[in-house]
């Protein structure tokens, strides 16, 4: 049965370190699988921390809408961690 894996060992590491969390794979083999709901297990809120993404990507919205979307909590908590921060940024 086809998987819709994706072989990233030709990718330099940089690259993929460069371009942070990239939702794009995960919107593919949503798209790809075509298992409806089933794909969203009750672990994927707990691993990115917010409902809405999961409502997006059902939506069909693009991994560079939900980014923009999710940049302003990104500003707020790295003003919040800051004075937690062990190392100066």
């Amino acid at each position: 049965k086809k998987c819709y894996g994706v072989d990233l060992r030709d990718i330099p590491n940089d690259e993929i370190i460069n371009n942070g969390f990239d939702l794009s794979y995960v919107i593919d083999a949503y798209n790809n699988l075509n298992i409806g709901n089933k794909f969203f297990t009750s672990f994927f809120e707990k691993l990115v921390g917010v409902d809405y993404i999961r409502h997006d990507i059902i939506a069909g919205k693009s991994a560079d809408e939900i980014k923009a979307k999710w940049a302003n909590d990104v500003e707020r908590f790295k003003v919040q961690r800051k004075p937690y921060l062990l190392y100066h940024e």
